[in-house]
Order: C-alpha cells, then structure tokens, then sequence
C-alpha cells in the first residue's frame, strides 16, 4: 500500500515521456507542446532518453519513407516516363518532372519529414530512370 505513490509515479513518468516523443515527432507538437512536456519530464532527469527516442523516431521515418519510395516507386516511375516520352513533348516532359518533384515534397512533408526529403527522393527516382540524361 506504501509503494502505491511511488509506482502511479513512475507509471505517470512513463506516459508522458510517450506523450512526449509523439509531440516532437508530429507537425503540431514541434513548436511548443513537445518543449512544455520536456520542461515537465527535465526535472525527472530522463531528458537525455527522450531526446534518443525522438531521433531515433525520425531517423526511421526517414528511412522508412526512403526506402519505401526508392524500392515501390521505380517501376512505376520507369513506365510513367515512358508513356510521356513517347509523346516526345520536352514541355510535357518537364512537366511531369515539376509534378513528380512536389509530390513527393509534399507527400513526405505529410509524413512528418522535409520538403527537401522528398525534392531529394523525387532526383533519387529520376536518377534510376532510362531518361536521367534528358532532365
């Protein structure tokens, strides 16, 4: 019955560091909720932990998100470039680049992870393709 306190303590610990890591993970929680529960959790001195699962949640969004679209996407994208070269329209062409690019900006800035990731992964898919010498 004495030890009642001490573990709702430690279970409420746990919870919030959870809580925690999803905020710094999500778009919301990035900007000021993900710091408030920090602030509550430091005086705990677990700070350091959370920071490691936060990093570590991102480097395997980062990585799943890669590897999901380089190993799915390069056959799809092989025959999509196919179909519009053979309307041999370098405007046409162009086009579908501009569109492959932000749309795989802006479905992993959906996920969770930078514009950039996906310009990035967007150059990565075109680079595998029999037209990377034509962009």
């Amino acid at each position: 019955m004495l030890a009642l306190p001490v573990i709702l303590a430690g279970i409420r610990v746990a919870v919030v560091s959870a809580v925690a890591i999803a905020a710094i993970g999500a778009k919301f929680g990035a900007g000021g909720l993900g710091v408030l529960l920090f602030e509550g959790i430091a005086q705990s001195g677990r700070i350091d932990k959370i920071a490691i699962g936060a990093l570590g949640l991102a480097a395997l969004k980062a990585v799943l998100a890669l590897g999901v679209v380089l190993y799915a996407g390069q056959r799809p994208m092989r025959w999509w470039f196919s179909v519009v070269a053979r309307q041999r329209s370098h405007e046409l062409f162009m086009l579908n680049l501009l569109l492959v690019s932000l749309g795989l900006a802006a479905l992993t800035e959906a996920a969770g992870l930078s514009l950039a990731l996906g310009a990035f992964l967007a150059g990565m898919l075109i680079a595998e393709t029999e037209f990377r010498y034509q962009v």
